[in-house]
């Protein structure tokens, strides 16, 4: 049968959205589409009897290798396959706020496109994706990286052995002296504007118990 294009009406702000951020959205449908009807066979016994003979949907990146126990495992998915089952996971499954779901699918495609094949993949890769990433990022976003991974492969892959043992990044302190009493007495004393002493004295007098002669002795 020839391929023959069929036009589906779609929001154009979504539309639009999707091809500011880089998508090929035919191809995003389709793959979608595709994941779909790919589920629901997997699910159902009586298709994959009838039709496990001539089914011509590449599930497989390698045909030896592609199945466990007669079905597809997750690990050998295609990369965008893969993102859309772990957002569902996040959305459905978690049940995590939106926002969270969007930074962890685009944490996780970032990733992927770091490493785009999760077969016989080590604990060392990662940890070579995290140490470029820790380099040249904030502490928080690579905080941030470590939680994505670990809701990926601990939670939603089961392979927790891939992200065990590495820690969160903790925030610097902020260690600044807060000044006392004595302090803030000896810089009243270099203020030389009368207006300036009133608006210091304002502010600096409620934080400490005290009188006005205390300040002006």
């Amino acid at each position: 049968m020839d391929n023959v294009g069929t036009p589906i009406l779609m929001p154009v702000d979504l539309v639009g959205e999707a091809q500011d951020m880089g998508f090929d959205v035919a191809k995003s449908c389709k793959v979608d589409l595709q994941r779909r009807i790919n589920i629901v066979k997997d699910n159902s016994p009586t298709f994959r009897m009838d039709h496990s003979s001539n089914s011509n949907l590449n599930w497989a990146q390698n045909s030896s290798s592609s199945y466990r126990n007669g079905k597809r495992t997750t690990i050998e998915k295609d990369p965008s396959e893969l993102i859309a089952d772990f957002e569902d996971f996040c959305e459905v499954d978690l049940d995590l706020a939106d926002a969270t779901v969007y930074k962890h699918k685009l944490n996780i495609r970032n990733f992927l496109e770091w490493n785009d094949s999760l077969e016989d993949l080590s604990k060392q890769e990662v940890r070579n994706y995290l140490k470029e990433r820790k380099e040249n990022e904030a502490k928080a976003t690579y905080s941030n990286r470590i939680k994505t991974l670990r809701r990926f492969f601990r939670d939603f892959l089961d392979e927790p052995q891939l992200i065990e043992g590495f820690k969160l990044t903790t925030p610097s302190q902020n260690n600044c002296n807060i000044p006392d009493k004595k302090d803030l007495q000896e810089f009243y004393k270099h203020i030389s504007n009368e207006k300036y002493r009133a608006i210091f004295l304002f502010f600096a007098l409620p934080l400490f118990s005290g009188t006005l002669i205390f300040w002006l002795s």
